[in-house]
Formats: C-alpha cells, structure tokens, sequence
C-alpha cells in the first residue's frame, strides 16, 4: 500500500521556504485578515495613518518590538524580540527542494519490489524539483500558502510539476490537487522545544499515470525506475512523500548565494530601513527545514494527498528519551504508519512502518545528520477484536496490560530508528514478522506499539479516520465551494456510510495569536450572529440541530452520506444578508469544519483536539464581503471619466494592502506607481482571473489568496478602461449575476 510498501526510491536534502512574512505574520497585529485591509486604528499607536502610510507603514513593520510586546509570549522589554513583518518581508511565497551550489536534495537510495536495497543507480544523486505554472513561457516557483495565517494547520503547496532526475533517466508528473500539511507535530526537535523550527509536517502528493512522462524505461539504466514504473502501470501512478522537519532561519550565504545575509532580527532590522530607503536592495531571507521523501506506488482507494494507511498515534503515555534532554522527562511520539506484507499462505512475513514523523531529533546544532533521541525498544502488537474479548481488548490498547489478548508483530530497536537509519531510508523501517499471524488476525485486530521502556503502550491505532483531500477551501461572497469528505477504518476500509460536520471557528475570547498553542474552536451555534459560512442543503445530506453539551445551545450538524468506499461531499454558501437583515448571517472568515462519527448524540462546545491533531477536519475561508465597491467604482467614472480620479480609488481601495504588505512586487511592478501598473495591465488581467485562483495557479494574484470578488471585478473593470485608452464611454450599473 503507498509509499510504505516497496519499491520505493529515497531522497533527502532541504525544502526551501521564502514566504513573505509580513502577509504570513502569526501576530496580525497591523492588519485585519476577515477584510484583507491594514488596521488604522492599531497602526495609528504607530504613528502610521491613512494619509501618510506610504511613507510611515514600512520603517513601522520593520522595526524590532520585545518579546514582550506580544501578548501571548513571556518576555521582558530586554527580550531581544521581532519585527511585526518577521524575518523575510521580500519574501515571494516560492518554496522549492533546495539544490543550488551550496545544498542539493538528492536521490539517496531505493529498495525494489521485492524490498532489496539497489546501489550503484543512475538514478541515487539525482535531484528532485517542484516547478510552479509557467507564465510567458518562463519558469515559476512553487508556492507556500496559508488559508489562514494564524493556524499551524491550513499551509498548502501550489505546484504544477515535479520532475525527478533528467532527460535520460527519470520522470516528470503534472499535478493532480495540490499539497496540505498533515500530521504537524512538535517538539520534532528537543532543543528547540516548541518552538516553530522544531515542528515537523508531512506532506504528499500523487501523480496519476496518464499525467506521468517516464525516461529512460527498459533501458537497464536505472533498476529502482523500472521497478516503479512497472508496479504503477498496474495501479493508479505513483506517490511522493516527504517530511519537513528542523527548521533553520537566517541562512543567507550558507544555504544559499544570496549576498545579504543577516543573522538575527536585530541584523535584518537596520537592513529593512535601508532597502526602503534606498529603493534596494529588496533580498530574500529563506528559512530551510531538514527533508526526507519517498516515492513509490499509489493504489487504488488511497487518498491523492493524505496518508491513508493504518495509522497509530501517541497515547497518553510518553516516552523518556536516554539520555534525558532538556526541561521534560518524556515526549509524547509522532505518528506512525503501518501496512503488512503476507506470504502465500496468508500469514505475515514483513511489517513496513513510516517512522518519517515520529521520532524527535536532539541537537539543531548537527543539521546535515541531527541525531536522534533514543526512546529504547518497541514491540508491535496485533490485539484480537472478537466480542468475548472487547473490553479488554479496549483495556490493554490503551494501557498495555497482561490480559489483553495480544500477539507479537515485530520487534523494532534504536538500530532501525537512529539518525543514520532514518536518513538512508527516509523514515521508512521494513521489520521481518515476530510470527505468522494470520491475515484475518491482523486485518481484524488493532494494532498498538508497546514500549520496553514504560511497559505501556505508545501508540494505539487510530481505528476510524476521517480526512479531506480539500483540506482548504476558498469562498467568494454568493458562491458555493464543494468539501470532500473521507471516511475510512484501519487504512482503506470504508467506516461508516455517514459522517457528522460541524461548524467551529476562533473563540472570540482569544487572540488570534499562531504561536500561543492550542487556541480553542469553539462552535458556531445556530443562534451566532457570525455565521460565516453555512450548510447547503441540497437535498443529498441531512441536516439537524443537536444539543451543544454542557448549554441550552443548538449546533447545525450535516451528516455527510458516504458511498461505498467511503468517500462523500458538502457544500458550503455564503450569501449577501438581505438588505436591514439583523439576524444570523454569513460573512467573512474562516470555519473549521470538524468530523465526527454519525453516532454523535451532542456537540462539544470547543472542538475535540484529539480530532484536529488527526487532521478530521477542514477549513473554509470565506473571503471579504466589499458589498457596494463596483457601484462605486462605475459611479466614479461616470461622473468625469477622469484617468487619476479612478487610479486613487484603484490604489487607495486595493492596491494599497498589497503594496504596504508585500514590498517585493516592488522587483516586478511598483504597485503605487501609476505609469508602471498600466504598463502591466496585460500580465494584470492575466494573473487576476478568476480561472488561475480557482485551479491553484502559481501565477494567480494575490498569491496570497485574500482578493475578495467585488474588488477582483474593479480590478478587471479598470484594465479594461487602460486597455481602451480611458475612452469616454459610462459603465453600465453593477449587477450581481447571482441574483439577476
């Protein structure tokens, strides 16, 4: 099944990240993200006013704060701090495995189809890229995009290819869907703790094979490629997997050839000022994290870009390392996967597991190979599910204790985990079975990892899993977005014929702050005044109102109908209230939309984290609701049909963000110079279309997704007015096509 089951081929090296952390700031504090427009009343404290923003709002992001001026952080004004724009305001949102003339991400290794390890392959040196959309026959970067820029949870990555090797030996894939983060866990990293850079995140895509070019097949070169494209043929194409983890920043001239590379918030601060005041330079300051990756078989009924094996997390039992690091004495352990491979009998022969997530490293001192921390020996364990033994079954998964009835998968010590071991196979362990356990033994079972340590278990199967493959959603005010929903039990089975959504959003009593951790959902009752987005009742689902536990509240649920392989779907609206319409209404915003099982007979008033560290949800951003800009818009004109007239209402009403925010358009296209955007206009029209946002393009504008349609629509309309020479002629009234 997957990547986890040979042949697979190895890589490891770097993934690139050059977001603009300005547009991407955990903190939010000088911009509102419900209506994509800069808060004047917190940047007036500043000193930064409408009137004089230009000249004010750049030297104010980038000047450093102390820690302590956040609230949610514990500091003193001593606390060396940050800027409010971060450490990379040039950023341009490209991501990328790295391989420039400093560090490359290269093919490592493989094993063939029957799970031997190949040497000596065309292939192993080989890199590996991801290429964005091409525009004017030019190459694009991929992107890095958050839904929401205040969740560790909604990052995706927009690409178009992935190309593996070159024209004589490898292949090249157009993307089916896009790329989300799945299973974040920290602390990846003991020393850095729970910080951002010791987190780590799985990602994942496939490649169906009429979208596959394959070179160098049958040729003898390489025999990992042959073994890959003939088990693909067979199936549905091929799966790539990879883990980003140890997350290093301030690494201009190490990682990379860029010429200006500051060391510190302190450094980049200064550096900031000068380019704003200079006009120049406007530098990249990328941060870096560890990778491995796998690439093998995609079968039928897995998930496109979710893992979809049988998959075990933590319990509430963690694991001491040895030696002890830092100020805790045991972690909880990232996820594992786990998939079994049987002989002709039926019994097991080998137990493959994805360690790619699980074990924490111990020093960000030693990135090429950071060791990994030992947690000691563990046992797999197969537990029988039959009725007699229910209770105790659910008894020993849990705790590990005698009398469960248990059998002995395989063995796993610190040899198949450590630093060395993770490296040569990216995370992936092939164990040979304890004992021929039957297939039916282990199908039927719940699989648990028992650690020789604790004498607990660290891990239990996670038995009923429901995920998404449209983890973020994308919502113009009067539209519908459709959400897919999948339920599965241990791996590919389906689990349920229904499953229960509901509504949740940010507690309104917190700050909206990334790094505070944990910050509640709480649900959206059917008496909120902010409905954000809302159920669609097409007929095909069911909707209901249930009890919220612990209040006199009620919560929509929509119980999604799943097929036969578990799969289904629901759609989501968000229409304009109705003129003098005081009651419950949609708007701008971002819903969490969190799967339960159908059984469900109340709603948790905040969301059950043990379901969104699972990843069972998905999220919605209803972007703005600028009702009343195209009227505006077209009445301005009318009435002079002056050139600089509607430019300041284009600038002052939309542009504006964009050129406050993301400074490095200023490369490209100076968006506060007149002459310079109409001298765009084409490449404008293009890169605003509605078609390059709605397919993921790396070329659409904002990249950062946030235009509402109202403003996309003024945008359109002026590029038409400069494309006529601003002839003369008035703009008929705006009428929403929906309600036309």
């Amino acid at each position: 099944m997957s990547v986890i089951k040979p042949p697979r081929i190895y890589f490891d090296g770097y993934t690139e990240w050059d977001p603009n952390t300005c547009n991407n700031n955990k903190w939010l504090h000088f911009w509102d993200m419900k209506t994509a427009e800069l808060d004047w009343i917190t940047l007036k404290e500043k000193g930064v006013t409408c009137t004089n923003f230009k000249e004010t709002f750049h030297a104010a992001a980038s000047k450093m704060l102390p820690v302590s001026h956040y609230g949610c952080h514990s500091g003193t004004d001593t606390d060396p701090g940050e800027q409010e724009a971060l450490w990379n305001f040039f950023g341009g949102n490209g991501c990328n495995f790295t391989n420039n003339s400093k560090i490359r991400t290269l093919v490592s290794g493989g094993v063939n189809e029957n799970g031997y390890r190949i040497t000596g392959d065309a292939l192993i040196g080989e890199q590996i890229t991801l290429k964005g959309n091409p525009f004017n026959n030019h190459p694009t970067p991929a992107r890095l995009i958050d839904l929401d820029a205040a969740s560790t949870m909604t990052s995706q990555i927009w690409f178009d290819q992935v190309q593996l090797g070159n024209d004589e030996v490898g292949f090249s894939g157009d993307r089916l869907d896009i790329m989300h983060s799945r299973f974040v866990h920290g602390p990846r990293n003991l020393t850095y703790g729970f910080e951002a850079g010791g987190a780590a995140c799985v990602w994942q895509c496939s490649i169906p094979n009429s979208h596959l070019r394959f070179n160098g097949i049958g040729t003898g070169t390489s025999t990992l490629l042959d073994a890959l494209h003939t088990q693909a043929q067979s199936a549905e194409g091929i799966m790539i997997r990879f883990v980003t983890y140890l997350t290093l920043y301030f690494r201009n001239g190490e990682f990379n050839d860029n010429t200006t590379a500051p060391r510190s918030a302190k450094e980049i601060e200064q550096l900031y000022l000068d380019s704003f005041k200079n006009g120049g330079p406007y530098f990249s300051n990328p941060a870096y994290s560890r990778t491995v990756g796998t690439i093998g078989v995609w079968r039928k009924g897995e998930l496109q870009n979710a893992p979809s094996e049988r998959t075990l997390f933590a319990t509430k039992h963690p694991v001491a390392p040895t030696p002890p690091i830092g100020k805790h004495t045991a972690y909880p352990l990232g996820p594992v996967l786990i998939d079994v491979s049987y002989d002709d009998k039926n019994k097991a022969k080998t137990v493959h597991l994805d360690f790619g997530s699980t074990i924490p490293e111990t020093d960000d001192k030693t990135p090429e190979l950071p060791p990994k921390a030992n947690f000691g020996d563990f046992f797999i364990h197969v537990v029988e599910c039959d009725d007699k033994h229910k209770n105790t079954v659910e008894k020993g998964v849990e705790k590990g204790v005698e009398n469960a009835v248990k059998h002995r998968l395989a063995y796993l010590s610190y040899d198949h985990y450590n630093e060395e071991a993770y490296i040569n196979s990216s995370g992936m362990i092939d164990l040979p079975a304890a004992a021929p356990i039957c297939r039916n033994t282990i199908e039927g079972g719940t699989l648990a990892i028992y650690s020789n340590r604790t004498k607990a278990n660290s891990h239990k199967e996670n038995i009923n899993q429901y995920q998404t493959i449209t983890r973020a959603t994308y919502l113009d005010q009067d539209n519908h977005a459709t959400v897919s929903v999948s339920s599965r039990t241990k791996g590919t089975q389906p689990t349920d014929d229904k499953v229960a959504v509901v509504r949740y959003r940010y507690d309104p009593q917190y700050p909206r702050i990334a790094e505070c951790g944990g910050m509640p959902l709480s649900v959206i009752s059917t008496d909120s005044q902010e409905q954000i987005a809302q159920f669609v009742d097409d007929g095909r689902q069911t909707i209901k109102p249930l009890k919220v536990k612990g209040t006199n509240d009620f919560a929509e649920v929509l119980y999604v109908n799943c097929d036969s392989i578990g799969d289904g779907q629901l759609q989501v609206h968000a229409p304009t209230p109705p003129a003098h319409h005081s009651g419950p209404a949609a708007g701008p915003g971002f819903v969490y939309l969190v799967f339960y099982p159908a059984d469900i007979t109340t709603v948790p008033h905040l969301a059950d984290s043990s379901l969104l560290n699972k990843g069972c949800y998905g999220v919605v951003r209803v972007l703005p609701f600028d009702n009343g800009i195209q009227q505006e818009f077209v009445d301005l004109w009318n009435k002079n049909f002056n050139r600089q007239e509607v430019w300041e209402f284009i600038y002052n009403k939309i542009l504006y963000f964009y050129d406050m925010i993301y400074p490095v358009m200023s490369r490209y296209v100076p968006l506060g110079e007149l002459n310079r955007v109409e001298g765009a206009v084409d490449q404008l029209q293009a890169t605003l279309s509605a078609t390059y946002a709605n397919q993921n393009s790396t070329m659409a504008m904002p990249i950062t997704r946030d235009l509402s349609a109202a403003k996309r629509w003024v945008l359109l309309t002026w590029c038409e007015l400069v494309k006529s020479n601003y002839q003369p002629l008035k703009l008929p009234d705006w009428k929403n096509p929906r309600h036309s």
